[in-house]
């Protein structure tokens, strides 16, 4: 009841508003089977999984995507790879950290927040449990974290490395920390007609093409 929702699908709705398939690439990780589905047919999507084990695939589909792009960017003396942003979107980190193959995933997130910048991809996460046990041990390996409303100063420390989200009101506002900076910001309202017109737009260009 944070806004975590409303922020994910805001930063969605961005992408697609700048991106175009070509420009952006989405793996879409919906452990709840629920808040990514409508953006399953896009264009954009090259990867959508609910579920933990598909997750698990998806994930691991991911990590051998960076191997080949690091072999491309070897083979060609680039630093970063030219190609397509590939963004991991993880509507809950929860069942895939908890989980009985908790060790995996979290050693597939690791490699993916650790290594595949350079690669272009990145990883979008979000967890409605920001505790120890679920994001501990990967929660510094993100070069950003907003915090949203907590229930208690503890969990913001392991969201942003610092209390302040437990004093958040309900809805509009985030704390949010980069390169050791911390920074109050609004969370966008987000008009789901917009987010629905954008998605009916780009399934059209799909089937078009």
């Amino acid at each position: 009841g944070s806004g975590k929702s409303v922020l994910l699908n805001a930063i969605i709705r961005d992408l697609l508003k700048t991106c175009g398939p070509a420009e952006a690439e989405l793996v879409l990780i919906d452990p709840k089977m629920g808040e990514l589905s409508d953006y399953r047919e896009l264009p954009h999507t090259i990867g959508f999984a609910e579920g933990v084990e598909e997750a698990e695939d998806a994930l691991r589909s991911v990590v051998d995507l960076m191997a080949r792009r690091n072999v491309y960017r070897r083979e060609h003396g680039q630093r970063f790879y030219p190609g397509a942003a590939v963004y991991v979107i993880i509507d809950e980190l929860y069942p895939l950290t908890m989980g009985a193959n908790k060790r995996e995933m979290s050693r597939l997130l690791a490699l993916l927040l650790t290594q595949a910048r350079a690669s272009n991809i990145h990883v979008i996460a979000c967890t409605q449990l920001p505790n120890r046990a679920c994001i501990g041990a990967i929660a510094s390996q993100f070069t950003m974290r907003i915090g949203l409303g907590t229930t208690d100063a503890i969990e913001s420390r392991q969201v942003i490395g610092t209390g302040g989200c437990e004093e958040l009101p309900a809805h509009g506002l985030a704390l949010v920390k980069k390169d050791r900076m911390l920074h109050a910001v609004n969370i966008p309202m987000i008009n789901y007609d917009e987010v629905r017109e954008l998605v009916r737009y780009w399934t059209s260009k799909r089937c078009i093409a």
